[in-house]
């Protein structure tokens, strides 16, 4: 049901965007339809086998007490669109929110101060992986059944806390991010650079950064934190090479829409300013 605040001002959900309740609900209507609409099933037991799309999350609430681990599909199809969205502009709501769903976030408690190579190698090895890999996780109980929908974040399936994680097969590494993670002489975001110009997109870069991956001194990174970096650094590496790039010689436009969203993008043939 839509409170009355909305019908009366539509715009309203996108300046509150779930968090500050400004139209009077204690819980945010559209998000609570959600969760009653994509009803997914859970998967059952502490034992979970399955693709890694390949993904590893690191949380940000306790900071710097974290829970991180590598994200498994539970039965969902193509999980390796699960973690790239490059994939999602594909798909219809209906498909994205199935897939995300069916992603099970495994999570250990971790101290992102302290360096600790053996934690994180255990963790984050599937963060190497250029594509999906089997793991098998056991938890310590059967995965807490809530979904979490939110308007900063894309959906997110249930979760358990991780007692073991078994890799069933090797990672597909690209010779590139194996030579950057083995040279810990490299800054981070040398790092990121450097994977980029070599082809490596910036989802593999994230959980390489996010994983403890990269840079002189190696630490988990929670994920939000590291997508913000991983997008700043390869932004002002990409801006600083377009300035010397000769000036078009004329106007140019492009269009595209995808889930709702509209892009235009206009080039104007004139100096960097």
């Amino acid at each position: 049901m839509i409170p009355e605040a909305v019908r009366r001002n539509p715009g309203l959900c996108a300046v509150c965007k779930g968090t500050r309740h400004l139209c009077g609900q204690s819980i945010c209507p559209l998000i609570f339809e959600a969760r009653k609409t994509y009803e997914v099933s859970v998967p059952q037991g502490r034992h979970l086998y399955g693709p890694s799309p390949p993904s590893f999350f690191a949380g940000e609430a306790g900071y710097p007490m974290v829970f991180a681990g590598p994200l498994v599909s539970s039965g969902g199809e193509r999980p390796g669109v699960g973690e790239n969205p490059a994939g999602w502009l594909d798909l219809d709501f209906a498909q994205l929110i199935s897939i995300r769903l069916s992603l099970v976030r495994s999570m250990k408690r971790a101290n992102i101060k302290q360096n600790d190579d053996r934690v994180l190698g255990e963790l984050a090895q599937v963060a190497m992986s250029s594509k999906p890999m089997d793991i098998e996780l056991t938890l310590e109980r059967a995965v807490t059944p809530r979904f979490s929908f939110s308007f900063h974040t894309p959906p997110m399936g249930p979760s358990g806390t991780l007692e073991r994680v078994l890799y069933i097969e090797n990672p597909s590494v690209p010779r590139k991010v194996q030579q950057i993670v083995d040279d810990r002489g490299v800054a981070a975001s040398m790092g990121m650079v450097e994977l980029w110009d070599a082809g490596v997109n910036e989802v593999q870069i994230t959980n390489l950064l996010t994983g403890g991956l990269l840079g002189r001194r190696r630490t988990l990174v929670p994920t939000r934190w590291g997508i913000t970096v991983v997008d700043d650094t390869l932004s002002k590496a990409v801006i600083t090479r377009i300035k010397e790039l000769s000036v078009i010689d004329a106007f140019r436009a492009g269009y595209h829409e995808a889930l709702g969203n509209r892009f235009a993008v206009v080039l104007l043939p004139s100096s960097w300013s």
